[in-house]
């Protein structure tokens, strides 16, 4: 992975990078950094495009710098709450659809395993603070991401190794955990017809308390070192999802 130094020697024709970096820095706030393209901004035009190196940036951070994910999606809320629609819209628009083509190409890509779990720890943040505002954008469904890997009894090596995959599924329960178990409990079906699931999970389509037990079992199997393939580092991060999850579980009730 990259230090900062160096990202941010990689976007010197951003504009708009310096107010990013000062505020993964503290030294601006994420509605500051909006207020300011927003007065920066031309407005005669009315599709912000010249943004696009400002999302190419955060791709990048999101990919080789976890430790900014935080801040970016701090930031990417305050873009979706500017009242001014023309930068909301134009930033969250083309940025859905260079984050998916990006999640894709490092999904089929095992040279780049490092990268695509940082993206879905990105992902599954912004879910957290977003929920299905996320889901019109970005290829950040949870049941999507991690429900094909830890139902299945022996995970497919569809694209990363088992091992990259169950990290990624990891993530989105760790930072997900609270907004999973709210929709588990309320029994949040889908009415979209989208039926995400793997084998060891032969009940109703959606979130259910069911389910959510289910995923429990399979962290805790992971954990214990029940499932081949998976490396040390893997079985603490479902350790710390199995964690979260009796968190989430007993702050909601």
């Amino acid at each position: 992975m990259q230090t900062l130094k160096s990202i941010a020697a990689d976007h010197e024709d951003c504009a708009e990078a310096h107010l990013v970096f000062d505020l993964i820095n503290g030294r601006q706030t994420p509605l500051g950094v909006v207020q300011t393209i927003s007065q920066q901004g031309d407005a005669s035009d009315d599709d912000f495009s010249h943004l696009g190196k400002l999302q190419n940036l955060m791709l990048h951070l999101a990919t080789d710098a976890p430790s900014t994910h935080a801040s970016l999606v701090a930031l990417l809320v305050a873009f979706r709450q500017c009242r001014e629609k023309t930068i909301g819209d134009g930033i969250w628009g083309t940025f859905g659809m260079n984050e998916g083509d990006l999640h894709s190409s490092l999904m089929y890509d095992p040279r780049s395993a490092s990268d695509y779990i940082n993206l879905n720890g990105f992902e599954a943040q912004l879910w957290r603070a977003l929920g299905n505002v996320v889901e019109e954008y970005i290829l950040g469904h949870p049941l999507r991401n991690f429900a094909p890997c830890i139902e299945n009894a022996t995970p497919a090596e569809e694209h990363q190794t088992v091992d990259v995959e169950i990290a990624a599924a990891c993530l989105w329960m760790i930072h997900g955990s609270e907004r999973l178990w709210r929709l588990c409990a309320a029994g949040d079906g889908f009415s979209d017809g989208k039926d995400w699931r793997g084998d060891l999970w032969t009940g109703e389509m959606g979130y259910s308390v069911e389910r959510w037990g289910l995923w429990s079992r399979r962290f805790k199997n992971i954990a214990d070192g029940e499932v081949e393939g998976v490396g040390r580092e893997t079985r603490e991060l479902a350790m710390s999802a199995l964690s979260n999850m009796a968190a989430a579980k007993a702050y909601e009730g």
